[in-house]
């Protein structure tokens, strides 16, 4: 077996784990970030604060805060994507 076949089998298992730890998750809290569904496509999305699942989209007011708050960072010459508010889920 190559290297690179190894590789793919961890990746593989490795992504096995991350569904099952999604699974049981109960999403308490998320922030609203940038989420990559494919190269080049870039999406601001409610993300689980625990388990990184997108959760879907953030609110007209959850986006408006993200929005202010990375053009604040942007300003600053500070990294951008991540918001820094968590809001629980209900």
């Amino acid at each position: 077996m190559s290297r690179i076949t190894e590789i793919y089998d961890q990746i593989k298992l490795l992504n096995e784990e991350i569904e099952l730890i999604r699974s049981r998750c109960l999403h308490n809290t998320y922030h609203i970030g940038m989420f990559s569904w494919r190269v080049g496509s870039m999406e601001e999305k409610r993300i689980c604060c625990e388990c990184h699942k997108p959760l879907g989209d953030p609110s007209d007011e959850e986006l408006k805060e993200y929005r202010d708050e990375m053009k604040m960072l942007e300003s600053k010459k500070l990294p951008i994507g991540v918001g820094s508010k968590i809001y629980k889920n209900n």
